[in-house]
């Protein structure tokens, strides 16, 4: 995957590329480990998919804890982007 859109940004910090590459992975219809192939193809990385995931997990809930100041009882395993939004308001 050479497409541009994969490329890391000038001034954009590893942080900051990867939720932007995570932000993509529902648009475009990605897997976990083509997102583990992109970013470590990007970054000269050697991690393997789960860490990306659990990663953009911890991402997501804290974003929705600064949100809404507070998510009771979420896990991990309930969190990601396009069952999210359900869980909360379940």
């Amino acid at each position: 995957m050479t497409d541009t859109k994969f490329k890391r940004l000038p001034g954009e910090t590893e942080e900051e590329y990867c939720y932007r590459i995570y932000e993509l992975k529902d648009a475009l219809e990605l897997q976990w480990h083509e997102i583990a192939d992109i970013i470590n193809n990007e970054l000269d990385w050697r991690y393997g998919s789960d860490r990306y995931r659990k990663n953009y997990s911890k991402h997501v809930k804290e974003q929705l804890e600064e949100e809404f100041n507070c998510i009771p009882n979420l896990e991990e395993s309930d969190i990601n982007a396009s069952n999210y939004a359900e869980t909360i308001l379940a």
